[in-house]
């Protein structure tokens, strides 16, 4: 998930800022290969035979770890759906396995006495699924885990897969928010991306979705692909703004080190991406742009309606709840640990069998209390605002107090502004909020060198994102 390469920008400014690696700041803290006795002590280290924070709702992740095709720079991706091998089957297996590991995670201490708050079925490609196997694994879930009343259910899947007829069937099973991995209305951008749909079918499942009328349907887009245009950046966003669902998921795309998208890029079968300075030029116009037609930036790239908030993200994120993740390649954050089940799923089966239904290939040290702060302001940063109030309520403390020197040094070179009811970041902090979060890791979770080169930070472009042409 970490990739070591660092942002490079060379504009003038009055305050230096170091180049940065690209970690996962979600995973926090850091992951590093358990230990030959880390999986047989899971529970014992995660505390599942004690009660969880009272009343503290968790949310849930389900892993269906198979792709139809391996998209260039997919950093979800697991593995490929077999070929040759009966699909059902194949996948009714997995079930099983997954199966057994709810009924043991739902049997401790920790989740029989918690309430879920929010489940999201993802992967690899959740809409694999058969209808029939998506009701049977929801209501596993709901018959092993108590839950809130307005428990959200995210559905996640590609366009090629949400016909009329599978929406209809799998609506009634409780889901509430379904998730279109759409990423683009143009062909060609689709085509560079190795993607397993075409435009019209992405059109197509959205306005089915939008005909089975689920109460949050939302879709996922894709910028700075390389070779991808503003032009045709635009022409894929006013589309679906045009089409009206309640949630629009605008990423940046990321090349990851190791993927196709990669090398294809360096042998120059690939178009080039667009500068980091342009990018944000591209996500503040499309902040605008959102904006205006009624869409709030929950957290940066997810945007939904007023009355269509992402619980998953907002437990998460700005509560920094607890998070089961189930299955293979899931993450997870329990107790004061984050840690990763095997991402093969073969490898997963056969623990499971084996009976090692809390498993982790990779494991964080144990957070301390002041670790716990740190994630907690990197996450609620990911919506660009930190309540004082709310933080010293979860740990009794002013953040300020807890860290004079970086609040200091942010305010002092404008990229926070600071009241008694929040810190939130200025439009210079949006566009350095990679290095903002990077300035809350402890010591010991920084790399060594992150520190030797100094690159002066960029001052916003006048006029911001206004000087993107706007829609006529």
């Amino acid at each position: 998930m970490e990739d070591t390469k660092t942002s490079t920008f060379h504009r003038d400014s009055e305050f230096l800022y170091r180049s940065v690696p690209q970690v996962n700041n979600f995973i926090y803290p850091p992951l590093r290969p358990s230990g030959p006795n880390d999986s047989t002590a899971l529970a014992q280290k995660i505390e599942l035979d004690h009660c969880g924070p009272e009343g503290a709702p968790f949310t849930i992740f389900v892993s269906i770890p198979y792709c139809e095709v391996r998209c260039h720079s997919c950093h979800m991706f697991k593995g490929l759906l077999p070929s040759g091998q009966d699909r059902t089957s194949l996948l009714d297996e997995y079930l099983e396995c997954l199966f057994q590991q709810i009924e043991a995670y739902a049997a401790t201490t920790r989740f029989s006495s918690a309430k879920c708050g929010a489940i999201y079925l993802g992967g690899g490609t959740a809409s694999l699924l058969s209808a029939g196997q998506v009701k049977r694994l929801i209501g596993k879930l709901r018959e092993s885990f108590a839950s809130e009343p307005e428990m959200e259910i995210t559905f996640e899947g590609n366009p090629n897969d949400f016909s009329l007829n599978y929406l209809e069937e799998v609506k009634p099973n409780g889901i509430t928010r379904l998730s279109i991995g759409y990423q683009s209305g143009n062909d060609l951008t689709l085509k560079s991306l190795n993607s397993p749909h075409r435009a019209s079918e992405g059109l197509a499942a959205v306005r089915n979705a939008l005909a089975v009328q689920f109460k949050t349907v939302n879709v996922d887009l894709l910028f700075n692909i390389p070779g991808q245009t503003l032009e045709q950046w635009q022409q894929d966003l006013y589309a679906l703004i045009e089409m009206g669902p309640q949630g629009i998921s605008p990423g940046d795309y990321v090349v990851f080190s190791g993927t196709p998208a990669e090398s294809l890029m360096s042998s120059g079968r690939l178009g080039k991406q667009q500068d980091l300075g342009t990018v944000d030029l591209w996500y503040q116009w499309t902040r605008q742009e959102l904006a205006e037609h009624g869409y709030n930036e929950q957290v940066r790239n997810i945007f939904a309606k007023r009355d269509h908030p992402y619980k998953y993200v907002a437990l998460c994120c700005n509560e920094t709840r607890g998070l089961l993740g189930l299955g293979a390649g899931a993450y997870s954050f329990i107790g004061r640990h984050q840690f990763e089940a095997a991402g093969d799923a073969e490898t997963y089966k056969a623990a499971i069998r084996r009976g090692q239904v809390f498993q982790a290939v990779t494991l964080s040290p144990r957070a301390s209390d002041k670790n716990l702060m740190e994630r907690y302001v990197m996450h609620n940063f990911f919506a660009s605002v930190l309540s004082r109030p709310r933080f010293k309520e979860r740990f009794g403390a002013d953040p300020l107090a807890v860290f004079p020197e970086v609040f200091s040094k942010l305010e002092n070179n404008g990229l926070v502004s600071i009241n008694d009811e929040e810190i939130r970041f200025t439009p210079l902090g949006q566009k350095w909020r990679r290095n903002i979060y990077y300035d809350f890791r402890a010591p010991e979770f920084k790399t060594q060198n992150d520190s030797i080169v100094c690159i002066s930070a960029a001052r916003p472009r006048p006029g911001g994102a206004a000087a993107l042409p706007s829609r006529q």
